[in-house]
C-alpha cells in the first residue's frame, strides 16, 4: 500500500494505521496525508461521541420519565382535589334534600299513625259505650 494508493474513498481505520506501522514493516506514519489524519482522529473521537450521545439520550429519557411522572402525579392530586370539591356541594345537597324528604315521610307516616290509633280509641270507647248503654237499656227494657 503506498501513499498514491491512498484514495479519499478508502479512509483506513486504526488497525490498518497499526498495521502499516514500520514495526509491521508496512508504511511509516508520515506516508499517510494530513486528511487522512484528520479522518482517523473524527473516527477516533466519534465511539466518545456515540457513548456520550447515548448517555444523553438515557439521561434524556429518564427525565422526560421522571417529569412525565410527576406531572401525573400533580394532574392526578388536582383532579381528585376538584373532584373532592365538586362532590362535596353535591353530597351536601343530596344530604339536605334527603333529610328533609326522611322528615316528610316520617311526619306523614306519624300522622297515619296517630290518626289510625286514634281512631281505633275511639271506636273502642263507642263499643265501651254502647256495650254500657246497651246492657242497661235491656235491663230498662226488659
Amino acid at each position: 500500500m503506498s501513499a498514491d494508493s491512498i484514495s479519499t474513498s478508502h479512509i483506513p481505520v486504526l488497525t490498518e494505521i497499526i498495521a502499516a506501522s514500520p514495526a509491521s514493516g508496512g508504511l511509516p506514519m508520515e506516508s499517510v496525508k494530513e486528511e487522512n489524519v484528520a479522518a482517523i482522529q473524527n473516527q477516533a473521537a466519534f465511539p466518545s461521541f456515540v457513548v456520550n450521545k447515548r448517555k444523553w439520550d438515557e439521561l434524556e429519557s429518564r427525565l422526560s420519565e421522571r417529569i412525565l411522572q410527576l406531572v401525573q402525579e400533580r394532574i392526578s392530586f388536582i383532579l381528585a382535589q376538584s373532584l373532592k370539591d365538586s362532590l362535596a356541594g353535591v353530597l351536601q345537597k343530596a344530604a339536605e334534600e334527603l333529610s328533609e324528604e326522611v322528615r316528610n315521610d316520617l311526619q306523614n307516616t306519624l300522622e297515619v299513625v296517630v290518626s289510625h290509633a286514634v281512631s281505633q280509641e275511639i271506636m273502642r270507647l263507642q263499643q265501651a259505650d254502647a256495650s254500657k248503654t246497651g246492657n242497661t237499656g235491656r235491663k230498662d227494657g226488659s
